[in-house]
């Protein structure tokens, strides 16, 4: 059962008899239903789940909550009361302690309290009495309480409890203690983000009081103002301790480089299970020394772009383990050929919001396992079908807001369209044409659900449709085939008009081509003969054959003697 938030009417304790025999679920948040006696949930035989954040009469002094908590159900699994303010100047009698909570620590099924944006309930210190003593507990959010300091051992004798949240405090830098004893510890999930972790170039956060009493699986230092890397083992004691971390999250900080500070790369040997690092909105610019162990490495919006084009490539590439990747918002202009060749079980892949302008076709051929391709937000003008050929897991491949002004119709019709294993192809924002060369594609998003937002997708050219939804722009693909039609039967026609006539008159034109074959002949005859000089010119009958005869065999040699002997002698000839 919820209450609404609106409601604001007065109830009586019998409200909720006809429903204690049931009830499994009640939420009160917001409401003002609750103003009867504070016993009216003792009743509740299977009531596992209470929230009853924001309640009117105990958020102006929460100490008076003691006869509440001394009277729910034996059932209960889940407390939440977030948001039980108090003025930071009233007595301290309102305050918390552990004398107000000592119904809760009698619970023998309370697993969980969720005490969130509680400003000052507990004071400025949690003293380690308030929390001491919670046997069953397995998960405590006491977030943005306000705490500037943490008893050591502030937790002592909750011995199965796994995940703590103390977000949202002003912890500042000063390292303490969970646990006195790691043997009485079973907390795998801390999660300190925003707390105003701090340190300078010169002093580095000490995270390892908090790990050495406890075999913690993540930390979540996210939202601090860390700019050393925090310092996971000290001279002290042996590293075994970092054994069990997996997760190690750093988000939002002011980090500059792996190796400052607390020295990750010095502590990977004893990080032998360190799985998954976030780094990411930090100012990076140096990631050499990355654990070898990496699975999942996040260093989105850094830096990189000053030394990637070759320490930090390097240093990524090497990662042999490496499934998840994230290199987004860096300013990255190029990735070398070989840069995932290494990266055998690399299976998501994200480089949103960089300078990339192209992606080369050999780039990701040894990546087989690949699930999720994100070139979004970046310059690339021409993405091929080579590029994911042989990505046979491939179920993401996004596009998005690049430069790409026309799809290979091979990446369309052999991959995309046939791919079962293919969910999700974006391609929004780019300046897509609507040419007849583009029809399979406008076609394809008409009649697909793996382009998402394709009917938002828009004609970039031609001019004339610029503006214009593809998918709305269904004619497109008809004046296509009209106009290859089109085409084809003016030529036909044309053919038909020239042939018949030239069939029809072919020796008139042969003739034609005959008389003006000879009358270029002899203009190129007489051309010659007026260049021409003689020495002599005889007239006689070729058809007399003696004529013949004494022209060629008399005449003629009778001028070659003369002009070949100089003699200027009048010949005579008989």
């Amino acid at each position: 059962m919820t209450i609404p938030d609106e409601c604001k009417a007065e109830v009586p304790d019998d409200f909720f008899l006809s429903l204690q025999s049931s009830l499994t679920h009640l939420n009160l948040t917001m409401s003002n239903i609750y103003h009867g006696s504070q016993v009216i949930f003792a009743n509740f035989t299977k009531l596992e789940v209470l929230d009853i954040s924001i309640a009117n009469r105990f958020t102006s002094c929460p100490a008076n909550a003691e006869e509440l908590f001394l009277n729910l159900p034996q059932t209960l699994k889940q407390l939440v009361f977030q948001r039980w303010r108090t003025n930071r100047i009233m007595d301290k009698a309102c305050i918390v302690t552990n004398i107000t909570l000592r119904g809760l620590r009698a619970l023998p099924n309370l697993a969980t309290i969720d005490t969130k944006f509680s400003d000052f309930m507990f004071g400025d210190i949690l003293n380690k009495s308030v929390f001491a003593g919670f046997q069953n507990l397995k998960e405590l959010n006491i977030g943005y309480n306000r705490f500037a300091l943490i008893d050591d051992d502030a937790f002592h004798g909750c011995l199965n409890l796994t995940h703590l949240q103390i977000d949202g405090n002003s912890l500042g830098s000063r390292p303490f203690k969970l646990f006195q004893n790691r043997s009485q510890s079973n907390l795998r999930y801390l999660s300190m983000r925003e707390c105003y972790v701090y340190s300078d170039f010169s002093i580095s956060y000490n995270a390892a009081p908090l790990l050495k009493v406890a075999p913690l699986d993540l930390i979540d230092l996210r939202h601090n103002y860390i700019v050393k890397m925090p310092s996971f083992a000290d001279n002290e004691t042996d590293q075994h301790h970092l054994n069990s971390l997996v997760t190690i999250y750093l988000d939002f900080n002011h980090l500059s480089s792996i190796q400052s500070g607390g020295n990750l790369t010095a502590q990977c040997d004893s990080l032998t299970a360190l799985s998954n690092l976030t780094i990411s909105s930090n100012q990076l610019k140096n990631v050499q020394g990355l654990c070898p162990s990496i699975k999942h490495l996040n260093l989105a919006s850094n830096r990189l772009y000053w030394y990637w084009s070759f320490w930090n490539e390097a240093s990524i590439a090497r990662l042999h383990h490496l499934e998840i990747l994230d290199i987004s918002d860096n300013q990255i202009q190029t990735l070398s050929l070989n840069f995932t060749s290494q990266m055998t079980n690399l299976t998501n892949f994200r480089c949103l919001n960089n300078n990339i302008t192209f992606v080369d076709s050999a780039s990701f051929v040894h990546n087989r396992l690949l699930k999720v391709l994100d070139f979004s937000h970046n310059f690339i003008s021409n993405f091929d079908y080579d590029v994911v050929q042989n990505l046979s897991e491939l179920t993401t491949l996004k596009l998005d807001d690049n430069d790409i002004t026309s799809i290979d119709e091979n990446l369309v019709n052999k991959f995309v369209n046939k791919r079962k294993t293919l969910k999700t192809f974006g391609v929004i924002g780019n300046p897509l044409s609507c040419l007849c060369d583009q029809e399979f594609f406008q076609s394809f998003i008409i009649h697909t659900n793996k382009v998402p937002f394709g009917n938002k997708l828009e004609c970039h050219e031609p001019a004339s449709l610029r503006g214009q939804k593809i998918y709305e722009y269904k004619l497109q693909i008809f004046e296509c085939h009209i106009k290859g039609a089109f085409i084809i039967f003016v030529c036909l026609l044309c053919g038909i008009v020239v042939a018949v006539p030239l069939y029809k008159y072919r020796w008139y034109i042969l003739h034609v081509r005959v008389v003006f074959k000879a009358i270029i002949r002899h203009i190129s005859d007489v051309q010659l003969e007026q260049t021409c000089l003689y020495d002599a010119y005889v007239m006689y009958n070729s058809s007399s054959e003696n004529d013949l005869l004494w022209a060629t065999k008399s005449l003629r040699l009778a001028v070659e003697d003369y002009t070949t002997s100089g003699n200027s002698s009048t010949v005579s000839l008989n």
